[in-house]
């Protein structure tokens, strides 16, 4: 059989996997990121997206010491694009895409305690992140800058 031909054979089988291309408008989030706060450094790194899947993790250090890690990742369903993330001592939480555009992503989930939104938007410097309740009560910005591990407050 010819490769073109087994190819669009495996295609059409039932449970054959394609992948969505939403997640693909969200590549500008690849690279690692950091944002330091006072005596807080924020790493987050993205690997691009393959397969219709984004992954990440999330490092914070306060003073020195780690007070938090997360493992992230988005992907789709036939429901759209998925925010998933695991943080360190939580349970995991998934977030929906109400927004994707080649500048901004926005991850909602109503019935999550906090946040119920997580943003982000790509601007010159890099990427800000905003983290917050849906009525924007609480909450607070994360200016990422390209460049895991080059803070050492």
């Amino acid at each position: 059989m010819r490769p073109l031909a087994l190819l669009l054979l495996l295609q059409t089988l039932p449970g054959a996997a394609q992948a969505p291309v939403d997640v693909d408008r969200l590549a500008w989030m690849s690279g690692c990121w950091v944002a330091a706060q006072g005596g807080m450094v924020i790493e987050e790194a993205w690997l691009g997206p393959r397969a219709g899947l984004m992954m990440g993790v999330s490092r914070t250090v306060r003073d020195g010491v780690v007070v938090g890690t997360e493992r992230l990742e988005i992907t789709s369903d036939s429901a759209g694009v998925v925010y998933r993330a695991w943080p360190s001592g939580q349970a995991p939480a998934s977030f929906r895409a109400v927004s994707v555009t080649e500048f901004e992503a926005v991850f909602e989930d109503p019935a999550h305690d906090f946040p119920q939104r997580i943003a982000y938007r790509r601007v010159a410097e890099g990427i800000d992140a905003r983290v917050e309740s849906l009525d924007g009560a609480n909450g607070f910005d994360i200016p990422y800058r390209r460049g895991c591990g080059s803070l050492n407050p």
